[in-house]
């Protein structure tokens, strides 16, 4: 699977190519990650952008991604900037998100779809912002957009 990633140009190719390969469910879902495109990874881009990356992809998968695109990208195994972003996931470690739906529900919204919509834009602010670590800044922002969402 690993070779083949080399070959699938996104991950949206990589059940044709696991077919063809008869890789088994394990091996196409490696496959289909190790395919993944997110300029994030290069070197060139900055590192918060590559741990908003790893936080969503998950240490093994941006590993495997991460190879595929140094490879891709021509650099030598030896390029100093390629290696540093390689071992971002053993040199930081993605935080957990601060709240739940629980959380949303306290702060007065509905149960239902705006949940949802709270959480999510909840993490977008705190992607966006590099994972701050400031609780009673995750606080107001949480209870800003629960405001928001009941209107």
């Amino acid at each position: 699977a690993g070779l083949a990633a080399l070959a699938v140009p996104d991950p949206s190719h990589a059940d044709a190519v696991a077919r063809r390969l008869r890789l088994s469910n394990a091996e196409a879902a490696s496959l289909e990650m190790a395919a993944i495109v997110d300029p994030a990874l290069n070197p060139d881009e900055p590192e918060t952008a590559a741990r908003v990356a790893l936080y969503r992809l998950g240490p093994d998968a941006f590993r495997r991604a991460l190879r595929v695109a140094w490879a891709r990208s021509g650099a030598s195994a030896a390029d100093v900037a390629w290696r540093r972003r390689s071992l971002l996931a053993d040199r930081w470690k993605a935080p957990q998100m601060p709240f739940t739906g629980s959380d949303v529900l306290a702060a007065g919204v509905a149960p239902g779809p705006a949940v949802g919509n709270v959480l999510k834009a909840f993490e977008n602010w705190w992607l966006a912002n590099d994972f701050p670590p400031d609780a009673a800044g995750h606080n107001r922002k949480l209870k800003e957009l629960a405001a928001a969402a009941l209107g």
